[in-house]
């Protein structure tokens, strides 16, 4: 048997949670455990002058480990990109003071909703009584072929959280432009900015493969952006599931509440 770990930015309801098999390992904000999506009701945290997070410390990966090896599991976790936070290493440094469990710790190299079809891949691989490692195999292959490309309305909350430099944050404001950002093998660069409209739109999307079966809208706030690309989507590509999927406190509070972002996967 396989358990599933992941922290908590992949941000599942409880009935996902359940439903894969998959035990969720939180992350902090102001104090507060960030762990299912549907748990999350209130917004307002975004309005707070300085709000904080806090990955998931080794105690926390440890006891989980631990809990599912007794119950006779092999485990497989997916973390958030280890470019993007520490809980990879924390996860790491768990795994290794458990020696009676087989545990493979995999760096997603994304989050949200890309960690998210890792976790449904495994599940339906593990399913299949496929064995830990080959698992574990395919979802390192798996990974870098996902593709993540998100928008904000402006750069402050990503400059102070060291996401951005301050010149390219410059150039942005003073031509009204609209930052795009991408995720390369875990880390987030800037890529050109584009127009508002549907300039932004399709430098959001483009790339997305016509055969593409499975695309992830992100949000925190929905906004008028959010339901624009939902549309362009849906008619574009008309035999894909577009799943709306929000994300929570410790991607939005390093990123801002008015993201937008784009999630598929392409051979």
């Amino acid at each position: 048997m396989i358990a599933i770990v992941v922290d908590s930015t992949v941000y599942m309801t409880r009935r996902e949670a359940h439903l894969y098999g998959v035990s969720i390992v939180p992350s902090i904000y102001n104090n507060k455990y960030d762990k299912y999506i549907d748990d999350i009701k209130d917004d307002s945290i975004y309005d707070e002058i300085f709000p904080t997070t806090k990955q998931p410390d080794v105690k926390s990966f440890y006891n989980t480990f631990r809990e599912l090896g007794k119950r006779g599991y092999d485990i497989l976790c997916l973390t958030i990109s280890s470019k993007m936070s520490g809980t990879y290493n924390s996860a790491c440094v768990a795994a290794n003071h458990i020696k009676s469990v087989n545990i493979c710790v995999v760096d997603s190299r994304v989050t949200g909703g890309g960690m998210f079809m890792l976790v449904k891949k495994a599940r339906m691989m593990a399913d299949r009584n496929i064995a830990l490692n080959d698992i574990a195999n395919e979802i390192i292959r798996m990974r870098d072929n996902i593709v993540l490309r998100y928008t904000v309305d402006e750069l402050n909350i990503m400059k102070n959280s060291k996401r951005v430099s301050y010149i390219r944050q410059s150039a942005v404001s003073m031509l009204n432009l609209k930052p795009v950002f991408s995720c390369d093998k875990g880390a987030i660069l800037m890529e050109d900015p584009a127009r508002n409209g549907y300039d932004l739109i399709r430098r959001l999307t483009a790339g997305i493969p016509s055969e593409t079966d499975y695309i992830i809208i992100h949000y925190i706030i929905h906004n008028q952006l959010v339901e624009d690309v939902r549309k362009y989507l849906t008619a574009k590509y008309t035999r894909a599931l577009i799943q709306l999927r929000k994300l929570g406190p410790v991607i939005g509070i390093n990123t801002g509440s008015s993201i937008c972002a784009v999630v598929w996967y392409e051979e």
